[in-house]
């Protein structure tokens, strides 16, 4: 009876270690009209049944940039800091990607007078993805020409303009 009950105990713990979702640390660095910009962030699975639910005017956060001087993106200005990345669900198919000045804790709302909207490109036409993925890239379509912060969950492609 122990042995079997031991063998179980085994197996399960190997089946749980198998079937979970590893959770990486990862950042990305990268040089912006001469400046440097870390995006930093941890890999997760992507829920959409919760991305549904998201409401309009609401805030999603995704990741911390670090910007080392100065930015002019487009009518916006990023100081040199620390960011939190987010979004704004502003309709069915429309989101805008933001910055938040400072690093928001796990579940705290951020004053949204303070929030930086970034020129923002949506689409659900890029494929899909099983993990959140961040990166910094150079834009393209309306974009075109200028560095962005890529959002990538599900089906949706968020991208930012920060140059």
């Amino acid at each position: 009876m122990k042995k079997s009950l031991l063998i179980l105990l085994t197996a399960g713990l190997g089946m749980s270690l198998l079937l979970a979702h590893p959770h990486m640390p990862k950042s990305v660095t990268a040089k912006v009209d001469g400046n440097e910009v870390t995006l930093q962030y941890v890999t997760s699975p992507i829920n959409m049944e919760r991305v549904t639910k998201v409401g309009v005017g609401d805030f999603q956060r995704g990741a911390n940039l670090e910007v080392g001087a100065d930015l002019q993106a487009g009518e916006a200005t990023i100081a040199a800091g620390e960011y939190t990345v987010g979004c704004i669900r502003d309709g069915e198919k429309a989101w805008t990607m933001v910055l938040y000045p400072g690093p928001l804790g796990r579940g705290e709302s951020p004053d949204k007078s303070k929030l930086i909207k970034l020129d923002s490109h949506f689409s659900t036409e890029m494929g899909s993805v099983d993990h959140v993925m961040f990166d910094i890239s150079p834009g393209a379509g309306s974009l075109s020409g200028r560095a962005t912060v890529v959002w990538r969950f599900g089906d949706h492609y968020l991208a930012g303009a920060i140059s």
